[in-house]
This record gives structure tokens, C-alpha cells and sequence, in this order.
């Protein structure tokens, strides 16, 4: 049977790429960059036709380690962007509740590109708008994104 683990996801930077080490259990240590990604879902209720919406942080792994300068120093609140990774998960039971937790692993085969809305100006919201007016990172084509 054929499984495919694909997602793309677009949304807003809310937390800094920052690089993390932790400690692997045959005494060695592993790194990854870790950021977070706000995706807001819109829909129309279908009962009553008012516009919907729902917010998700997504925790979002960076396991390419030939970039882990670049998305650290390019990672930053308010950048717009489209990933391209796997969704993994854990589960863990805590106070008796098991919770399954799941994050956007973004290995070499994944993306990372800066998303620019293709909608129209006046259509884009203006608290958008101001995310958009803080991006800072550099267009690069030696860089994946």
C-alpha cells in the first residue's frame, strides 16, 4: 500500500526561528531550528452565512542542517510564509489524558518560500498588511526559499 506525508501550509511567523540541541540517548547530541506558524482557516457557516474563523500555532521543525544559520537569522515575526514538510506526531499521557502532539518536520526535501498574497491590496487585510510591511528577509538564490 502507497502512504503519502505531504502538507503545505501557508501562515504568519509568530515565534523566531531559534536553533535548539538536545541530547541523544547513546551520549551524542542532534539540532534542529524551531519556529512556530499561526494558519488562520476562514469558511462561511452554512446555518447562517457569517464568516468563520479558526487560529492554529503549528510548531514547525527545521532538520537541514546546511541552513541553519540562514533560517535563523531570516526566521522572524510577521514573515508570511508557505511550507512544504511532513506532518509528524507523538503521543503522551498527561494526567491520565492522552494528547497526541503534532509538528511540520521540514527535512532537505522540504520548502520553505516566502508567500506574497496574491490577492488584490484593498482585498488584503490591513493587519496583514502590517506583518507584511516588517518582512526582512533577502532574496537569495543559493538559499532553499
Amino acid at each position: 500500500m502507497f502512504e503519502l506525508n505531504s502538507v503545505k501550509i501557508i501562515g504568519t511567523v509568530c515565534k523566531d526561528a531559534e536553533l535548539k540541541t538536545f541530547k541523544s540517548n547513546n551520549g551524542g547530541s542532534f539540532s534542529l531550528v524551531e519556529f512556530q506558524l499561526l494558519q488562520t482557516s476562514t469558511w462561511k457557516d452554512r446555518t447562517n452565512g457569517e464568516m468563520k474563523s479558526k487560529d492554529q500555532i503549528i510548531l514547525v521543525k527545521y532538520t537541514d542542517k546546511r541552513y541553519y544559520d540562514y533560517v535563523v537569522n531570516s526566521i522572524k515575526i510577521g514573515l508570511k510564509l508557505l511550507l512544504e514538510g511532513q506532518m509528524n506526531g507523538n503521543a503522551s499521557n498527561y494526567n491520565g489524558k492522552e494528547t497526541v502532539y503534532c509538528h511540520l518536520g521540514i527535512n532537505a526535501t522540504g520548502k520553505i518560500t516566502k508567500y506574497t498574497d496574491p490577492r488584490p491590496p484593498a482585498q488584503v487585510p490591513p493587519v496583514i498588511q502590517a506583518m507584511a510591511a516588517k518582512e526582512s528577509i533577502e532574496e537569495s538564490s543559493d538559499v532553499p526559499f
